[in-house]
């Protein structure tokens, strides 16, 4: 009833933000404030804060896609695209395709390779980068997701 309620009993220690339920408390320390990824995906050896995003993350593996949006659905077969880049003119069907896209335009690449110091803008072409440098030999090796820092200061 705590959360029907408003009472929000569980307070983080470090920036005093409060919760309703003590492991939204643990989760929010663990995604904010310790950087910690305990969840690890068996098939690239990406990390996450969160049990979720890991299962999320793993229907790029499989190819599964339970959910359809009837508006995106819609705009790749009309072809319609109403996001335009207010840099360059470019336009794209998904709000997602255009924010990563201005990381093009930001100069913004939050994906760097440990072994040579390339940057990337996107988590797959660092992996592409990797796998043709032979820089990969495992699922440990390879890269976590996006650097934490510049992605909260950026939002990307």
């Amino acid at each position: 009833m705590k959360i029907h309620a408003g009472e929000k009993p569980h307070r983080c220690e470090e920036c005093g933000a409060r919760f309703s339920q003590a492991a939204h408390l643990k989760t929010h320390q663990r995604t904010t404030h310790t950087g910690e990824k305990p969840y690890r995906c068996d098939r690239c050896g990406m990390r996450f804060t969160q049990a979720g995003n890991l299962r999320t993350h793993q229907r790029t593996h499989t190819g599964e896609k339970p959910y359809i949006c009837a508006v995106c659905h819609q705009r790749r077969h009309t072809g319609e695209k109403p996001y335009r880049c207010g840099q360059c003119g470019r336009c794209f069907s998904l709000t997602t395709s255009l924010k990563v896209h201005q990381r093009v335009h930001a100069e913004v690449k939050p994906f760097r390779c440990a072994a040579c110091g390339a940057s990337f803008t996107q988590a797959k072409n660092l992996n592409v980068h990797q796998r043709r440098c032979g820089q990969v030999t495992s699922s440990q090796d390879a890269p976590e997701r996006g650097s934490t820092a510049i992605n909260s200061v950026t939002g990307w």
